[in-house]
């Protein structure tokens, strides 16, 4: 009996591995010209589509290849709640290696609620996040990215490792009311009078700049005289005569 538990608890030797010097590298591979972000609450996170995991794994590990484990020759495992799950395998065809299996819920877009009896569309979905998944578990590309969901789960409000997540902004302070200022006088010498009506034409020094009219009380006071005016024959050209041309 013992010897049967003994057995059965034997690591076995066919894991797939990498070494961690690997591991390391692969983690800090910088790809954020493939991620993509999506809605998490009040922020958004990176994530790395299927496309670009395949790219990514046929680069550095060009021996690595994925593989769906079956249940009863199905590609999901269904639960009694009627939800599911999918898992990813990664083999390497070099040297007949497989990874753990790394298992991912059937959910509902970034909603990441499970699906009750899915249909095939969401089982699709949940594979090729699941490779994703898979590939950050056994090589540690995107590992990173799931450190961010991590996270957020803490820091809902705050931005999570300085990326392009934004904080909740504050609400805007009320201002408080402009003072009301009164009417300012204009001194004599700053403005000039037209002699025709009493609309004010003020010069470069007077402050502020507003269209006024004259105070009744001072226009003897303020009123500069005019200019002497031209006799009225030679201020003023004859209307021509009709039929007459003017430019003759």
């Amino acid at each position: 009996m013992y010897s049967l538990l003994f057995n059965t608890m034997e690591a076995p030797t066919n894991i797939l591995t990498i070494s961690a010097q690997q591991f390391a590298d692969n983690f800090n591979l910088d790809v954020s010209a493939l991620t993509k972000q999506y809605p998490a609450g009040k922020t958004k996170l990176d994530y790395l589509p299927w496309s670009a995991c395949s790219v990514l794994m046929k680069k550095h590990h060009p021996t690595f290849v994925f593989e769906l484990e079956l249940f009863d020759g199905k590609p999901v495992m269904y639960l009694a709640d009627g939800s599911a799950f999918v898992s990813v395998i990664i083999v390497d065809t070099e040297t007949g290696r497989r990874s753990t299996p790394s298992h991912f819920p059937v959910m509902s877009g970034f909603g990441h609620k499970a699906v009750i009896d899915p249909d095939s569309r969401a089982i699709s979905d949940s594979i090729q996040r699941a490779k994703a998944k898979a590939l950050a578990e056994v090589t540690g590309i995107g590992l990173n990215m799931w450190l961010r969901v991590e996270e957020l789960e803490f820091t809902t409000d705050e931005p999570v490792n300085g990326s392009r997540e934004t904080q909740r902004s504050a609400p805007p302070r009320r201002s408080a009311p402009a003072p009301v200022v009164e009417d300012e006088e204009y001194e004599e010498d700053d403005v000039e009078y037209a002699e025709e009506d009493d609309e004010v034409f003020e010069t470069e020094e007077a402050k502020p700049l507003a269209r006024r009219t004259r105070p009744a009380a001072t226009a003897a006071q303020s009123r500069k005289p005019a200019a002497q005016s031209r006799p009225a024959a030679q201020s003023r050209r004859p209307a021509p005569s009709r039929g007459a041309n003017p430019f003759g």
